[in-house]
């Protein structure tokens, strides 16, 4: 088991993680809300609400549930906010994400 930190608050949880060893799940960010989390193989980690480059106002990505080998996420949304699916616009390569509701 290896902790893998947060986004500057105090817990965070990971759900799945792909045969590249990158890793999702959530963690607690420093103004105290929850956002999906992304952590990559060499253990950097990043908000996944800071990749998406058309997310609509309002959206949060609050947890992300799984990632496949292509790097595609599903999750939900934090406060009601819709499910989702990113999508890397080049396989492989973040931080490049598609929002699909």
């Amino acid at each position: 088991m290896k902790d893998l930190g947060t986004l500057g608050g105090n817990n965070s949880m990971a759900y799945a993680i792909n045969s590249q060893g990158y890793i999702v799940g959530w963690a607690d960010a420093v103004d105290g809300f929850r956002k999906g989390c992304l952590w990559t193989p060499s253990g950097e980690k990043f908000d996944l609400n800071t990749l998406v480059i058309n997310k609509p106002s309002g959206i949060q990505v609050g947890e992300a549930f799984g990632i496949n080998a292509n790097g595609v996420i599903v999750g939900r949304g934090s406060n009601g906010s819709p499910w989702y699916m990113l999508v890397p616009q080049t396989v492989k390569v973040f931080p490049f994400l598609l929002l699909l509701q």
